[in-house]
This record gives structure tokens, C-alpha cells and sequence, in this order.
């Protein structure tokens, strides 16, 4: 059977192998370590935001999206 996602995008799901559904489900999932790991590092991630907005920068929406879309390449830090 073929499902159609709103993004055109295809998945196709064998219904009889339900192994294939729990592999893919498997992969898809987080355990609680990793859920707790993201809550650690998210506020690290935008520590050059919240210095803006504890300064009132006027232009803090700006660095949040730099830091947002570029802080991974260390870009927002500088």
C-alpha cells in the first residue's frame, strides 16, 4: 500500500512484514537519553541569543536567526 505525505513525498509500507514497520520505527525513535541530551545542549546553543536579549540588542531577531540557521559553522559565536 503507497501513502502520500502533504510534501509529495512517498512512503511505502509493507503491511504483511511487520518487522519493516518496527525497524523503521526503531530508527525513528529517541530514548530518553537523547531527549535529555537536546535539553542540555539547546540552551547552549543559543547562549549568543540570550546575551543579546539580556542586553535589549535591538537587532536580538537577527541574531537569533543567524544563530538559528549558522551557529552550527560557529558563525553566531563570533
Amino acid at each position: 500500500m503507497l501513502f502520500k505525505f502533504k510534501h509529495n513525498i512517498s512512503c511505502c509500507i509493507i503491511l504483511n512484514q511487520p518487522n519493516v514497520i518496527m525497524n523503521s520505527l526503531t530508527i525513528l525513535s529517541l530514548s530518553w537519553q537523547h531527549v535529555l541530551i537536546l535539553l542540555l545542549f539547546i540552551p547552549i546553543y543559543f547562549i549568543p541569543t540570550f546575551i543579546a536579549l539580556n542586553r535589549k540588542k535591538s537587532n536580538a531577531a537577527a541574531i537569533f536567526a543567524l544563530n538559528l540557521f549558522l551557529g552550527w559553522a560557529l558563525i553566531g559565536w563570533v
